[in-house]
């Protein structure tokens, strides 16, 4: 992306203190079940599964996108695609496998996506983990944060357990 700081990008300077945007602290300011939710940059939360009601919720406040990083065998509680669809909203599934799936590739491919949403965005997985371990390495190697500064942006996308896996990722083993 020239000439264009991605969204990913402006995660990344928040955290490292060179923009100041502010929504009432971490915590979306809705109630939501889902697990570890984030605002890391106004018009896109993070954090784990949502349920049916936080779909709807999420609808209500105008949200438009939701991308699921879980693969299709981790949920079937109900068709998630269908109700997000149902609801007029843009689903998308990137199916990120802890094992091998935390890649540059993976990251970029994400931040294309959360770009290029029909509005706000949710973006989660089972526990917010993924994505953010996805936000960290993006963070790295799209804007040559320090691992550290990478780090920072990842947890406060919801990087959690993964941090150890994200950070061999950055180190090249």
């Amino acid at each position: 992306m020239t000439g264009k700081l991605s969204i990913i990008g402006v995660l990344a300077a928040l955290t490292a203190g060179v923009l100041l945007l502010t929504n009432d602290g971490d915590k979306p300011t809705v109630v939501y079940d889902l697990n570890n939710p984030q605002t890391p940059i106004l018009g896109v939360m993070t954090g784990g599964q949502p349920s049916e009601d936080d779909l709807i919720k999420l609808h209500q406040q105008g949200y438009g996108t939701v991308i699921n990083l879980r693969l299709p065998a981790e949920f079937d509680d109900f068709d998630e695609a269908e109700l997000v669809e149902g609801l007029g909203m843009t689903y998308v599934s990137l199916p990120i496998d802890v094992r091998g799936g935390l890649t540059q590739a993976n990251a970029a491919k994400l931040d294309q996506l959360v770009s290029e949403s029909d509005g706000p965005a949710l973006v989660h997985c089972g526990s917010g983990d993924r994505v953010g371990a996805l936000y960290a390495i993006n963070a790295f190697y799209q804007n040559g944060l320090s691992v550290e500064e990478s780090i920072t942006a990842g947890k406060a996308a919801g990087l959690n357990r993964l941090e150890g896996a994200v950070r061999t990722a950055l180190s090249g083993n």
